[in-house]
């Protein structure tokens, strides 16, 4: 088992700050969790729907001085900042890109609490929980296994995780990891393909029913006073391996073919996918809807 090892994360998200006096007043216009809750103790999962209440991409933000940092999957940066841009006005808000001075880097392992508690004085507990120490700062994420983002200036970084060793091939451990916390990912092949109930944020705390308007409010306040959120984020095993993110999914229940929900990602054969309760329920069969078609099977509600 591993015991503590750091991972680096800058090819998997961008950084992107958004500073000035109007940055949690743009936010909490634009996106799906309650940015007021931010603080330097407790990081936010979030994110940005459309006017359909479909999630353009998921976030987690972190304060900074005079505002805050989305971490952003790298493949949708640009379509992030042109949304904060578009929605801008008269804001007092700057955008700018931390990937050429601040590095992301991730810290797992049997020990990684202690390790963390050790050089932060204390570990966070709760998942978004936050410590900084010198400007670096660690955040927990979700999971049962403790797993912390650690983030600052990069000499700040390389000073306070230099007697860490790197995880040989620590990227696919960290993604296999993430799968097993049931933490979705949104990706350009299934941006604005959800609702934020398909992909389980209220239960991860991203989505908030009690602050103000945003794009897409009424439309998911609406689906979730009805109870009519039809499909919901599974955990299942494919039976080969590389099935790419926004594969569609096949059912096939009393002999009948139908749409089976789509694929978020997979990492080992082991992935994530949106698909219709009454076929999880009915214990359906699912495939992907390829030529070569491979079944996926053992699904989990999360």
């Amino acid at each position: 088992m591993l015991s503590v090892g750091r991972v680096d994360l800058s090819t998997e998200y961008a950084a992107i700050a958004v500073t000035g006096d109007d940055t949690i007043k743009l936010l909490q216009n634009l996106v799906t969790c309650d940015m007021q809750a931010l603080s330097t103790e407790r990081s936010l999962l979030g994110s940005f729907p459309n006017a359909k209440g479909r999630v353009i991409v998921l976030f987690r933000a972190m304060t900074i001085e005079h505002g805050c940092v989305l971490f952003v999957p790298r493949a949708l940066a640009e379509r992030t900042l042109a949304h904060l841009q578009f929605f801008k006005f008269r804001a007092k808000v700057a955008f700018s890109n931390l990937d050429d001075s601040h590095a992301l880097i991730g810290v797992m392992g049997a020990e990684a609490r202690g390790w963390i508690a050790a050089r932060f004085e204390v570990a966070p507990e709760e998942p978004g929980g936050s410590v900084d120490a010198a400007g670096v700062r660690a955040v927990r994420l979700h999971g049962a296994a403790p797993r912390y983002w650690v983030f600052g200036a990069k000499a700040q970084i390389d000073t306070a995780l230099q007697p860490l060793p790197w995880i040989e091939a620590g990227l696919p451990m960290w993604q296999l990891a993430e799968v097993e916390a049931g933490i979705p990912k949104v990706l350009p092949e299934t941006s604005e393909a959800f609702l934020p109930q398909n992909l389980n944020l209220e239960a991860l705390g991203a989505l908030s029913f009690s602050k103000g308007c945003y794009p897409g409010q009424e439309v998911i306040a609406r689906t979730q006073h009805l109870g009519t959120v039809k499909r919901r984020l599974m955990r299942g095993r494919s039976e080969a391996a590389g099935v790419e993110p926004g594969t569609p999914l096949r059912a096939v229940h009393d002999g009948a073919e139908q749409d089976g929900g789509k694929v978020l990602y997979e990492v080992e054969r082991l992935l994530l996918a949106v698909i219709p309760l009454e076929l999880f329920e009915a214990d359906a069969c699912f495939y992907t809807e390829s030529s070569s078609r491979i079944a996926v099977k053992n699904w989990e509600r999360l």
